[in-house]
């Protein structure tokens, strides 16, 4: 960071480009200010310089832990995508995909350790809205039987789980 400015006999004044030099230079008499003026406009524009620093560095700081969170987020937002892509696979159709995935869970399968992994990282339900369910629906009846087997493997949701963007450190 950069600060400048024009040490003249009576006060110091910002200098912001260099038209303002030029005026400055313009307006000079030739005399150069006391030592102790220097040192005072030094001392001061290094104050306000380590200022604006300081700023900056709280800004960069707030953008980088926003982004973090907005990564995590996204990453949040796959899995519960993935995780509602594999239990409107399993059959019955309902709305209550929650209790499929308790019920999904609590058995000893890998499926069953899986969903417990996305409940761990998840920390709790997630809220299936109708518009949700209805995406769903649609992703499903767009699959083949086979495509509905292989999701019913978890492998897209073993992806969404090791998803890079969960190590992000808010």
């Amino acid at each position: 960071m950069i600060t400048c400015g024009w040490v003249g006999p009576r006060d110091t004044r910002d200098v912001n480009s260099f038209a303002d030099v030029r005026r400055l230079v313009a307006e000079w008499d030739g005399s150069e200010p006391a030592p102790e003026a220097w040192n005072t406009a030094r001392i001061d524009l290094e104050g306000r310089a380590r200022g604006v620093v300081e700023q900056l560095r709280a800004r960069a700081k707030a953008v980088i832990m926003r982004e973090r969170e907005q990564q995590r987020e996204a990453a949040r937002l796959r899995v519960i995508d993935e995780l509602g892509h594999l239990l409107i696979c399993f059959p019955p159709d309902t709305d209550d995909l929650n209790g499929k995935f308790h019920r999904l869970a609590s058995e000893a399968t890998p499926t069953a350790d899986r969903l417990r992994s996305v409940y761990r990282r998840l920390g709790a339900y997630p809220d299936w809205s109708a518009g949700h369910l209805a995406d769903l629906r649609g992703f499903r009846n767009d699959l083949s039987p086979a495509q509905t087997k292989t999701r019913l493997t978890g492998r897209e949701l073993d992806a969404a789980l090791a998803d890079p963007r969960w190590e992000v450190h808010v």
